[in-house]
C-alpha cells in the first residue's frame, strides 16, 4: 500500500512528501520539483519499529500512481540512523550522493552497488565515521570498465 500526504513547501516549485515504501517497510522523505513527471531526491529514510538495519535504496517510487526515478540523496540523509543501519544496497543505476548522507554510521558493515552503475559522491564525508565498515562491493560497478 502506498500512501502520499503533502507536508510542507520547501521553496517555490519544490513539494516535500511522504510515502511509505512497501519493499522496506519504512516511511520515505522526498521532495520534486512541482511539475517534474520524473524525478525525485531522497531526503530521509524513517524506520519502523523493529526495523533489521537493511535499507534498500530504490530506483524509483510512485508518487501519485506515477513512476519517478531517484536521482539524489540529500545532505545528511542517514543522520537518524546513525545506530541503527547495518547494510547498504543500492538499486538505482545512477545517482547523486550527497556529503555526509551516510556520516557516523556506525553500525553500517557493507554497501552494495547494482552492476554498471554511475553514482556520483557530492562534496565529501559520506562513509566518514563508519567505524564497522567491513565490505563495499563495488565489483559490479567497475566491471564496465576492465
Amino acid at each position: 500500500i502506498i500512501c502520499s500526504l503533502i507536508l510542507s513547501g520547501l521553496m517555490v516549485g519544490i513539494l516535500h512528501e511522504s510515502f511509505a515504501e512497501v519493499s522496506t517497510n519504512g516511511l520515505w522523505d522526498f521532495s520534486y520539483e512541482e511539475g517534474s513527471t520524473t524525478e525525485v531526491v531522497l531526503l530521509s529514510f524513517i524506520r519502523p519499529t523493529g526495523w533489521d538495519g537493511i535499507l534498500t535504496i530504490p530506483a524509483t517510487v510512485q508518487v501519485g500512481g506515477v513512476d519517478k526515478t531517484v536521482v539524489s540523496m540529500n545532505y545528511g540523509f542517514a543522520s537518524n540512523l546513525t545506530t541503527s543501519l547495518k547494510e547498504l544496497k543500492f538499486e538505482a543505476p545512477e545517482l547523486t550522493i550527497k556529503r555526509e548522507a551516510f556520516m557516523d554510521c556506525t553500525l553500517l558493515t557493507s554497501i552494495t552497488f547494482p552492476d554498471g552503475g554511475r553514482y556520483t559522491f557530492n562534496e565529501n564525508n559520506t562513509f566518514n565515521g563508519c567505524t564497522s565498515l567491513e565490505s563495499v562491493d563495488m565489483s559490479l560497478l567497475l566491471r564496465r570498465f576492465f
